[in-house]
């Protein structure tokens, strides 16, 4: 994740899909649940948009926090922000 002229996230993260994770193939798991056992049938829409909601905000949240935590380490080491 590059923020300006900077990159602070660490060279594990970069490039693509360096930040990538299988959070979105969670969304078909309410889907897979209910075919597996049908009690679950009604609330497999709802348990999906929630699944799919939470992908998002993470998919979000979790470069904007990591490249965060990287320059707050980076600072308390006395170690210059790559």
């Amino acid at each position: 994740m590059k923020i300006g002229r900077r990159n602070p996230a660490p060279a594990a993260l970069d490039g693509p899909g360096g930040c990538s994770s299988t959070a979105g193939n969670s969304a078909a798991v309410p889907r897979a649940i209910a075919l597996a056992d049908p009690s679950y049938a009604a609330i497999a829409p709802i348990a999906t948009v929630q699944v799919a909601a939470s992908v998002i905000v993470t998919a979000v949240l979790t470069p904007i926090l990591t490249a965060w935590m990287f320059r707050k380490v980076q600072k308390e080491r006395g170690a210059p922000a790559k």
